[in-house]
């Protein structure tokens, strides 16, 4: 009863200074997210026609994630939460800038890897503050409230990258998802 109705961790969100830009940078990072990972196999196959190369590009970016959790398990009880996030978040976003320009596929599989590698350290601190912040009885309304709204932005990330590709190229789409994450990065 203590945890309220059905929008309990919804309000929540809207009312808490912290919690509501932290659930909005989740949000908008996973339709961005999903925006370059449909992105990546039209990379592949428009700039280097080799199927294999979409191989590499999601092998980079996973490598990159591996590496970084070993990275963030580390770091994360030595670093202040948001510092460590704030410092991941740029560190995601400005090598998406190489995936703009038409350049060799080598810098392209090093922006991934960095990038990737630094989604852990924006998500451990960001999650152990929202479980540390959050009141015991609200944690599950919180906690389903931002899965929800990230799991409804990623489909819209996805046909928004669709459209962008299809109507304006390449350069434009990786355009508005490294704009979009260095924005959401500066929000953060």
């Amino acid at each position: 009863e203590e945890s309220g109705g059905l929008l309990a961790g919804m309000s929540f969100l809207l009312r808490d200074a912290l919690m509501g830009p932290l659930a909005t940078v989740i949000v908008l990072m996973n339709a961005l997210g999903q925006m370059l990972g449909a992105a990546l196999p039209v990379l592949a196959f428009q700039r280097y026609d080799d199927a294999r190369v979409g191989g590499w590009l999601f092998a980079a970016y996973g490598l990159g994630g591996l590496i970084g959790t070993a990275v963030a398990y580390r770091l994360v009880t030595k670093v202040p939460a948001l510092t460590l996030a704030s410092l991941g978040a740029i560190g995601f976003a400005l090598p998406l800038w190489v995936l703009v320009p038409h350049v060799a596929l080598a810098p392209i599989l090093g922006a991934l890897a960095f990038t990737a590698l630094c989604q852990p350290l924006i998500n451990a601190p960001m999650f152990g503050v929202i479980t540390t912040r959050t009141p015991a009885a609200l944690f599950p309304k919180v906690m389903t409230a931002i899965v929800t709204l990230a799991t409804i932005a990623g489909p819209l990330g996805v046909l928004t990258a669709g459209a962008l590709l299809e109507h304006e190229g390449l350069m434009v789409t990786f355009g508005v998802i490294a704009g979009g994450v260095t924005a959401v990065a500066v929000l953060f």
